[in-house]
């Protein structure tokens, strides 16, 4: 969702050494509300994501379902690749692509210098935008939702009013 992906970008931005980093949460969610921040504007990657919704190879996965039925994406995965694992494997699967056994897994698998930049900047909480989040910006965002991707297929599967609405 925006305002998720707001949060955790304005932390990858503040922990990623070649990349700006903002002296304040206010200040970068004016620049990201302006497609000022690396790789630009969300609003219009996902306007042109949205295009590609029903494409053939394409599924969509949004966070918060991964969190809350991982076994279920995997599988959607799976069947995007034309496999067939039987349920003891996807959940073996599952099991060790959790946000917690990924981070605990950190150290050995990117080394000790990229744990605190890959997860020393994220809570991996879903609502954990609530935190930063002043009224004023919250409306901000939901009014660029509104006409950027209120209506479209991609907007309903980001389940905006169930995860973007304080």
């Amino acid at each position: 969702n925006p305002k998720g992906t707001d949060v955790s970008f304005f932390h990858f931005h503040n922990n990623a050494p070649s990349i700006p980093s903002y002296s304040s949460w206010d200040e970068f969610f004016s620049e990201f509300m302006n497609g000022k921040v690396a790789w630009r504007s969300y609003f219009d990657h996902a306007v042109i994501w949205n295009k590609h919704i029903e494409d053939e190879n394409t599924v969509t996965i949004i966070y918060e379902n991964l969190q809350e039925n991982l076994t279920a994406s995997v599988k959607q995965i799976d069947e995007l690749f034309g496999f067939s694992p039987m349920a003891k494997q996807i959940q073996s699967v599952a099991d060790r692509t959790t946000f917690q056994a990924v981070k605990d897994k950190a150290q050995e698998t990117y080394g000790a210098s990229r744990v605190i930049f890959y997860f020393g900047c994220i809570s991996g909480v879903v609502g954990d935008w609530k935190n930063l989040f002043a009224e004023a910006q919250n409306q901000e965002m939901d009014a660029k939702f509104n006409v950027c991707l209120e209506g479209t297929k991609l907007g309903a599967k980001l389940q905006y009013d169930a995860y973007c609405k304080a």
